[in-house]
């Protein structure tokens, strides 16, 4: 339903990222990590995440915050409205969310 939705409409954007490292466990962890990130951003109002599914210790999970970061980072260039400096993100967290997944 979400899908179908996302297609008719006219002002959506799909933004498809990849990585070196990415492996299944690490995409998973990213994609945690991207939705806990944008609950805290301003710009975004609707957010449909229905579950979250941390793997914690994989092949490369050394690498996550590195990767994570990279892929944050480009996203901020290319939409900077909804990819906030992680720094104002963290101070958001706390604060109004308070999450703490740092």
């Amino acid at each position: 339903m979400d899908w179908k939705a996302l297609n008719e409409s006219h002002n959506s954007q799909m933004i498809v990222i990849g990585d070196y490292y990415f492996n299944k466990s690490l995409t998973l962890d990213i994609e945690n990590k991207l939705m806990m990130y944008l609950l805290s951003a301003e710009s975004v109002t609707q957010l449909n995440n229905r579950r979250s599914n941390p793997q914690r210790k994989y092949f490369m999970s050394d690498q996550f915050e590195n990767v994570f970061e990279g892929v944050w980072q480009t996203l901020r260039k290319k939409r900077p409205e909804i990819f906030p400096e992680n720094q104002k993100l963290k101070i958001l967290r706390c604060s109004k969310h308070r999450l703490s997944i740092l």
